[in-house]
């Protein structure tokens, strides 16, 4: 199971979403100085800092740097601190937590999120990302059966709409998996 989340997690990192469409084309690096240059011109805007700790984000992801993330999460605290209920504040904070390896944070906050705007496919992703990496399978956000697929073919192709096709799909297989393991488990030998 952790091949397969592992799998979806690098294809999801593929496919990240960017917070402009004036540096959808940019390279992290060219966005990291695109929104350090525009902090300077407005240094309370939201949005910019938003942008500017979502491209952090993006380095570490291409660089494995952490100290990429850091700069983000320091660049998340002031976005909370003038705002707390700021919902890219929070979105960024739970992504944040995410790469952290702290999941429960991460679900709280995508789990907050999601009570504010329930069509949030970022937010469900983050949330059935979290919930996962903890085992906690059944708990995982659930999508009705006569919308789902619809809802999922009509998003972009984020990590919340990969994430949100694993999940429906896997909460669907796990009784056949277990049927079908059982089975196999059973007529197996090792030679």
């Amino acid at each position: 199971m952790k091949t397969l989340t592992l799998i979806f997690l690098c294809l999801s990192m593929a496919f990240a979403e960017t917070r402009k469409p004036q540096t959808a084309q940019m390279s992290a690096d060219e966005r990291i100085a695109f929104f350090e240059k525009s902090l300077k011109d407005t240094p309370s805007d939201l949005g910019v800092q938003a942008g500017l700790a979502s491209a952090f984000i993006q380095k570490m992801r291409e660089t494995t740097d952490f100290a990429y993330l850091n700069r983000a999460a320091a660049i998340v605290d002031k976005m909370l601190a003038a705002d707390p209920k700021s919902y890219d504040g929070i979105r960024l904070s739970a992504e944040i937590e995410t790469h952290r390896h702290n999941f429960p944070r991460a679900a709280e906050l995508a789990s907050t999120l999601l009570e504010r705007n329930p069509s949030d496919a970022g937010a469900l992703g983050l949330l059935g990302d979290s919930l996962m990496e903890l085992g906690q399978y059944d708990s995982a956000p659930t999508l009705p059966a006569t919308t789902a697929s619809p809802t999922i073919a009509s998003l972009p192709a984020t990590p919340s709409r990969l994430w949100i096709g694993w999940l429906w799909r896997l909460r669907r297989a796990v009784p056949r998996l277990r049927i079908w393991r059982g089975a196999w488990s059973s007529s197996a030998t090792c030679s």
